[in-house]
């Protein structure tokens, strides 16, 4: 984009323009209480050194372990995040195809390890609904007085990326992406596609001057990384039947990991769902 005319949808802008230039990979974060502590029940839980895979776990075995976990999940309350974590690490350590678990270093989710060294998070870091309109009524807030920059101060770039992986328990996230999608384009940027972040997408994604994606975030600790705990975002791809033999060398490599969290919407109350959360690997 060589130039961008002054509009009063401009002032929207202003506070954006600073974020929008790199990768915002911090609305992940949103909502994740990072500065709450670590739970004492996950402390001495975090391994030293690299671990060796103490076993194997079958599809068949995987698929029934995490639709048993996600059963047991969706009759924790909701109301109490530190409450649920823990009850969520009691299970996890009852159950033999885990061979580690505990409460993430800042505390904001659970972690486990199938005894083949693939990751699970368990996220409750995110209040379905309200994050968003504090993106909204912070970083967004119109500011007409600052309107006199140059155009270096926007991405050069003439294509924008707005994504959402949060189902319809977020609605607010989703009203976020279609106000920023509609901002853009009024702006003269074309929006990239596809912008469903589903794991096959992300890997073919390139050349974006503004790239924003709303998601769940967690951290946890494979095999590989036992010292140094991984982070990861979530995708729109269900662990299922289907996908787990299609994904399981990614999942083994490093580069994907399985997690659990709220989604959509179901008789009213946000349901959890297993989905693939892809790590910067």
């Amino acid at each position: 984009m060589e130039r961008l005319e002054r509009t009063p949808m401009m002032r929207y802008w202003t506070l954006m323009r600073a974020s929008i230039v790199t990768l915002l990979f911090s609305i992940a974060l949103i909502g994740s209480g990072c500065s709450k502590k670590q739970d004492p029940v996950g402390a001495g839980t975090t391994p030293e050194t690299p671990i060796t895979p103490t076993g194997t776990i079958s599809d068949a075995a995987l698929l029934s372990s995490i639709d048993t976990l996600t059963t047991f999940l969706n009759t924790l309350s909701g109301a109490d995040p530190a409450a649920d974590n823990l009850a969520t690490l009691t299970y996890l350590r009852a159950h033999p195809e885990f061979e580690a678990s505990g409460i993430s270093p800042d505390g904001g989710n659970v972690w486990a390890r199938f005894v083949d060294g693939s990751p699970l998070l368990v996220l409750n870091n995110r209040t379905p609904g309200s994050a968003a309109q504090g993106i909204l009524r912070g970083e967004l807030t119109p500011k007409p007085d600052m309107l006199h920059k140059t155009v270096e101060a926007f991405p050069g770039a003439s294509k924008a990326r707005i994504m959402n992986s949060l189902g319809t328990a977020f609605v607010a996230s989703a009203q976020t992406v279609t106000m920023l999608r509609s901002w853009c384009k009024q702006a003269g940027y074309t929006l990239s596609t596809p912008d469903n972040p589903t794991i096959d997408n992300l890997r073919s994604m390139n050349g974006d001057g503004i790239f924003y994606w709303t998601t769940h975030g967690g951290t946890g600790y494979n095999h590989q990384l036992a010292s140094q705990p991984i982070f990861a975002l979530w995708t729109t791809d269900e662990v299922n039947a289907v996908n787990v033999p299609k994904y399981r060398a990614l999942v083994d490599s490093g580069s994907l990991v399985y997690a659990a969290a709220p989604n959509d919407l179901v008789a009213g109350k946000p349901a959890k769902a297993v989905h693939y959360m892809v790590t910067m690997k």
